[in-house]
């Protein structure tokens, strides 16, 4: 089903305009979305909001080319809308598990009860177009296996599934439980970590050098302070503490007496006599 809005019409420019869904084509039910119509001619806009979103809003859109009071052909490519929580939400496994290395392959498995005839992957960080799969019956339920390999960086992030019928193909289920896809190994990422574990090592081993050598500075500077006062104690010190000195000075003062007594020899006669 393809809705022509009447109201998003660029008049009098024959080029092809551009129609724009804000915030996102996966519209949740009982929000709101905005249709944006650009033209060239003067870079004219027209808006069309859209809210609370029903399964009824739910289809392929376009804008056209009106001239005068007429439509013309000229009509921007077609955008879907669609409305997400009809139905009750799927679950999504990653086999072998959510942790892959790189360059190994994985599968994410989306399986509900409800019999979907086509699975859509939606990832939350993507910019590319959801990967859909049609829908296999696997004990009384269905399923849809997305495989992705040899896996890459890009393929990290945070997967949901949705499923939804043939007869009402814009209308979908609520989405399952996040699944985060973790990839190791990265090479780019242990490139960065390698990197900041060098940087960090040669800021410890400056740290500690520039440590060492302002201790080491301040031990010369308290050594040179010191050293005259050690020079001049030992120098007051040692005539005081040497013995042999001062047993010299005594014997030379007691040697002119003995002479003194041997210089009168008459006088000690007299007194014998």
């Amino acid at each position: 089903m393809t809705l022509t809005l009447i109201g998003l019409l660029c008049l009098g420019d024959h080029r092809k305009p551009i129609l724009i869904v804000r915030p996102t084509h996966v519209v949740p039910r009982g929000n709101r979305v905005t249709l944006e119509c650009h033209c060239h001619r003067g870079f004219a806009e027209h808006k069309l909001y859209k809210g609370p979103v029903t399964p009824a809003d739910a289809g392929s859109y376009k804008c056209h080319v009106r001239y005068h009071h007429l439509i013309l052909p000229v009509a921007s490519n077609p955008v879907e809308i669609l409305v997400t929580g009809v139905y009750r939400k799927p679950s999504l496994l990653a086999w072998p598990g959510p942790l892959v290395t790189l360059g190994e392959n994985v599968t994410l498995r989306c399986r509900s009860e409800t019999v979907f005839d086509t699975y859509m992957l939606y990832k939350d960080e993507g910019i590319g177009d959801p990967l859909r799969v049609r829908g296999k019956l696997h004990d009384w339920t269905s399923q849809a296996d997305f495989s992705m390999g040899p896996v890459t960086s890009d393929h990290a992030g945070t997967y949901r599934c949705y499923g939804w019928l043939t007869h009402a193909p814009y209308e979908l289920s609520d989405p399952s439980d996040p699944l985060t896809l973790v990839i190791t190994g990265n090479t780019r990422l242990w490139s960065i970590l390698i990197g900041l574990s060098v940087v960090a090592i040669i800021l410890v081993l400056l740290i500690c050098f520039l440590i060492r050598r302002c201790c080491r500075a301040k031990k010369d500077a308290t050594m040179l302070s010191r050293e005259p006062d050690v020079d001049t104690t030992v120098s007051g010190k040692v005539p005081e503490e040497d013995p042999q000195e001062v047993t010299y000075t005594e014997l030379r003062h007691w040697t002119p007496k003995k002479e003194k007594n041997h210089s009168h020899p008459t006088e000690v006669r007299g007194l014998l006599n």
